[in-house]
Formats: C-alpha cells, structure tokens, sequence
C-alpha cells in the first residue's frame, strides 16, 4: 500500500538501529494488508513481527495541547 510515512527507530548514541520502525499507511486496509502479508515472514534471516497500532497516546495530563 501507499507508504506516508517511516520511522527507523536507533540508539540515540550509536545511532545504530534497534531492530524496530513505526510505518504509517494512507488507508487503514493498506496497514492490514501489511499486517496479513508481512507477519511471521522471514527477512534478512528473520522473522518480522508485524503488528497495528496500538492506542494513540493520549496527553500527560497538565501538558498543553
């Protein structure tokens, strides 16, 4: 699906990867879609744990919107 946006997260001092990325989807299918064709799949020699977003945090209360 169409990709809107992808994240790589890395250690903030070796910047090296830490072996997870957030990716945004244009349409909640396309995320599924990613879900069901991606999950348990075996890249690089490994097997990718793919899953959907989790609740969207809320705010901290007394933090400013």
């Amino acid at each position: 699906g169409d990709v809107v946006s992808a994240e790589v997260v890395c250690h903030q001092r070796t910047e090296r990867s830490k072996g997870y990325a957030f990716v945004e989807f244009k349409t909640i299918g396309d995320a599924k879609k990613a879900v069901e064709d991606l999950h348990d799949k075996l890249y690089m020699g490994r097997k990718l744990l793919v899953s959907g977003a989790k609740k969207e945090r809320s705010e901290r209360p007394g933090e400013a919107a």
